[in-house]
């Protein structure tokens, strides 16, 4: 390995032992570095499901409670809890397809605009 690192260093050619080393090396380094951001990738795409869900939850309670649907006669009422609990782990997995026909409907008005032009 020394020998590859001063050969491609100064630009010299290397052997064909020092080239299956390096290439070697290449790979392994490669592989290595991949793992590695998939690794991250899955980790930050986990947290951010998470965190969607966490945030979604949150915001139905709030809804729920700013609805008065919460609290009645100074009494909490548990099934409304649970039902905008409910409410907020569905709607995690639904933004993005939310979204996604968004911007479907959004492409289709501007085509259609376009054609009666």
């Amino acid at each position: 390995m020394t020998s590859v690192a001063v050969k491609l260093s100064s630009g010299e050619v290397m052997t064909q032992p020092e080239m299956d080393t390096y290439s070697r090396f290449d790979v392994l380094l490669t592989t290595f570095i991949d793992r590695a951001f998939q690794r991250a990738d899955q980790r930050y795409r986990t947290t951010a499901k998470s965190a969607a869900c966490l945030a979604a939850v949150f915001l139905a309670e709030a809804a729920a409670y700013f609805l008065r649907m919460l609290v009645t006669d100074s009494h909490i009422v548990w099934h409304n809890v649970g039902v905008a609990a409910m409410v907020g782990i569905i709607a995690t997995p639904l933004a993005p397809v939310a979204k996604d026909l968004a911007t479907a409907l959004n492409t289709a008005a501007k085509a259609v605009q376009t054609v009666k032009r």
